[in-house]
């Protein structure tokens, strides 16, 4: 996770298209269908949406920005293959932003320091 976003990864076991929905976190679960719409279960669109294309048992990935820091989110995924063939169900998948990072660096002990002054001549 970053700031503001994720990486959103999914693998199926035959050529498909994953969509998916990213909502607030505790939102009432969305139909298939909806997820496929890009809508949450009321049927307003959903904070995030999008579609992965996928591969045969192979990983693929969608990066999600523009989430707020520090922020639980719910995403729905269901998959869709090419002859029509729709998941009964969405997965949930949670995930947290991270929040900012207000501390200062510090010095490691012993840091800074100089060299020592050498005289010549």
């Amino acid at each position: 996770a970053t700031l503001t976003g994720f990486t959103l990864r999914a693998r199926a076991n035959e050529v498909s298209t994953a969509h998916y929905v990213v909502l607030a976190s505790g939102a009432t679960a969305p139909s298939a269908a909806q997820v496929e719409a890009g809508q949450d279960a009321s049927g307003s669109a959903a904070l995030a949406s999008g579609d992965i294309a996928l591969s045969a048992n192979t990983e693929a990935a969608a990066a999600i920005t523009g989430l707020s820091q520090a922020t639980t989110y719910d995403i729905y995924l269901v998959a869709k293959d090419t002859d029509g063939n729709r998941q009964a169900a969405p997965a949930k998948v949670t995930i947290t932003t991270l929040a900012p990072d207000f501390t200062p660096p510090a010095w490691v002990s012993g840091w800074p320091k100089a060299d020592s002054a050498t005289s010549s001549g």
